[in-house]
């Protein structure tokens, strides 16, 4: 059984939160961080907080202007310049957002759009490749000061089993039953990577598989100008006064 297995046989409420405190929450300011940089191996301390992208990722805040952060590049762009239009749009009251027609949502999805442009938008910011190492690896101060060094790697945050689970309990600690049948820490430590061109987050994934300290290595698997054109349609004028839209 390949390895990639442990991460996949953790009970359904522990992989639900795994996806919510590493691949969604993103990394704020108060995170552990590694810096990317080809110093990093000679770090005093692998648990240091740096940053190296001016981002809400990096910083725990969600910019509101036009401009796109130079963290963005590419699709990534495209999406969050029309997420500000939206969000703009919906404002003022120039655009109407259709949020559920027949095959969009599929009740999957925030029943506030504004909420789910917020969590769109929080996507962009975060790692473009999530390493599960092995719980043997320990803290892999090799491989993270090997990753480090790779010209396209731009940051890299390591996120130990413990820091795992402290970020669990902190999210849910309004709902405490979630993690009663807890057992442990099921939770592995984790190098959430942003790369300088987060389109080849899966060929740079691939190269990570199959190495010993590496349980798996995910990518978001996002088509970022998809989301944008299809958020271009579901938005248009509010209808004129006294006319019923027919769409949603």
């Amino acid at each position: 059984m390949r390895p990639r297995s442990r991460v996949a046989a953790l009970t359904l409420s522990a992989a639900l939160l795994l996806m919510v405190a590493l691949g969604l929450a993103g990394c704020t300011s108060g995170d552990k961080a590694t810096t990317s940089s080809a110093s990093v191996a000679s770090s005093s301390s692998p648990n240091s907080t740096t940053s190296t992208l001016a981002s809400p990722a990096t910083t725990g805040e969600v910019s509101t202007t036009a401009t796109a952060p130079a963290a963005l590049t590419g699709e990534k762009v495209e999406l969050y310049a029309e997420i500000q239009r939206l969000r703009e749009g919906m404002k003022s009251g120039t655009l109407v957002l259709d949020w559920y027609p027949p095959g969009i949502t599929m009740g999957d999805l925030p029943s506030d759009p504004i909420l789910f442009l917020d969590s769109l938008e929080q996507s962009l910011f975060n790692p473009d490749v999530t390493v599960y190492l092995m719980d043997a690896a320990g803290e892999a101060a090799d491989l993270r000061s090997e990753i480090a060094a790779m010209p396209e790697v731009a940051r890299l945050v390591f996120v130990s089993k413990h820091d795992a689970l402290e970020r669990l309990k902190e999210d849910f600690k309004d709902e405490p039953e979630i993690l009663a049948n807890l057992e442990g820490n099921p939770l592995p430590a984790v190098l959430e990577i942003w790369l300088k061109d987060y389109s080849k987050a899966a060929s740079f994934a691939d190269r990570l598989r199959g190495r010993p300290e590496v349980d798996e290595a995910r990518t978001p698997g996002m088509d970022y100008g998809e989301w944008a054109t299809r958020l271009r349609s579901l938005a248009h004028p509010p209808a004129p006064s006294g006319v019923t839209s027919t769409t949603g």
